[in-house]
């Protein structure tokens, strides 16, 4: 197809979403035909972003909404990172919603885990370890956002979103990383590097037990 003529299709496909906002149909033909037209990038992202608007969409629609806007915001700030959010809550919300829970369902039988929910987790545990080195200080900017008991409160609030709607619970934890992650701040209390591997981390508390540096009240923690 010419370009002039993937323009006109465009500007018809448009129209009939004008007409008619809630056919799932037109709006997946709006995405793919703006996917197929060399430097359309920004409206195939407008297109998902107006389905989301008129409808409850699933992760292929989400997904590439979400990695633009956490490209695009500033995560350095507060007010980046609650605006990311807002868009995770949006994208939860319809994956969770009661006319797509049995498509969740089916998917979350075909995959490992939820889609949408695990990405969520992902950031929130990359971004808490991302200030954890020395070359990464968590600016002033972010308030409390990132801080260990933040990120703790944040990762309860999405695994919560996969208890309430979901059976196959034990899916949602088969990455590991909520368990990595919450292994990581027992060795933080510990003065243990975030990022130490669960054996490591065991030895390195025995070995400050018999050091005397954990006292015998802290070690039945293991």
């Amino acid at each position: 197809m010419e370009d002039s003529q993937s323009l006109d299709a465009l500007e018809n496909i448009m129209n009939d979403v004008g007409e008619r906002p809630f056919d799932i149909a037109i709006h997946m033909r709006h995405i793919q035909l703006a996917q197929s037209i060399q430097g359309m990038e920004a409206e195939a992202l407008a297109a998902r972003e107006l389905m989301s608007q008129c409808l409850a969409v699933g992760d292929a629609v989400w997904m590439p909404l979400l990695d633009a806007k956490e490209q695009t915001v500033d995560l350095d700030t507060e007010e980046g990172v609650q605006e990311l959010l807002a868009l995770y809550a949006r994208a939860e919300a319809d994956y969770l919603c009661k006319s797509t829970r049995y498509e969740a369902l089916l998917r979350a039988q075909r995959h490992p885990a939820i889609p949408i929910l695990q990405k969520h987790l992902q950031f929130l545990i990359d971004r808490h370890s991302h200030y954890t080195t020395e070359e990464n200080l968590r600016p002033d900017t972010l308030g409390d956002t990132f801080t260990t008991a933040w990120t703790r409160e944040a990762i309860n609030e999405v695994v919560q979103k996969g208890i309430n709607h979901l059976t196959e619970v034990c899916l949602f934890f088969t990455t590991g990383i909520f368990f990595i992650f919450m292994n990581s701040i027992r060795a933080e209390s510990c003065g243990i590097p975030k990022r130490t591997g669960r054996w490591k981390y065991l030895r390195t508390r025995r070995n400050l037990k018999s050091k005397g540096t954990i006292s015998k009240s802290n070690s039945h923690a293991d």
